[in-house]
């Protein structure tokens, strides 16, 4: 398998914000599970807790850049889906959004 479960939403939110802050707890850098955990509290709804990561983000990860950030993915859909939690959370500054983003 991939590894990325399908489940509904927002169940699928509440796994990756459960799976990421297990995942900053240990003691490897986890900087991609701090970026998803961003994506992941901003699609959620969860304002507060997005703009408490993205803070965290800009402070330990000064260079980090959403418009590249999951270039990997195999599927579009899912890097559009994260990169619209990284627009939501303000990771994004308006003149760096992607076109297809900047419309929804």
């Amino acid at each position: 398998g991939t590894g990325v479960q399908t489940c509904a939403l927002p169940l699928c939110y509440e796994a990756a914000i459960g799976q990421a802050e297990i995942n900053l707890r240990g003691p490897d850098g986890a900087n991609f599970s701090r970026d998803v955990l961003a994506a992941a509290y901003a699609q959620n709804n969860q304002t507060e807790d997005a703009a408490r990561v993205v803070s965290t983000i800009h402070r330990l990860d000064p260079a980090f850049d959403p418009r590249t950030f999951g270039n990997k993915f195999l599927k579009p859909a899912d890097l559009a889906h994260l990169r619209d939690g990284f627009r939501k959370a303000g990771l994004y500054v308006e003149a760096d959004l992607p076109e297809a983003v900047k419309d929804q």
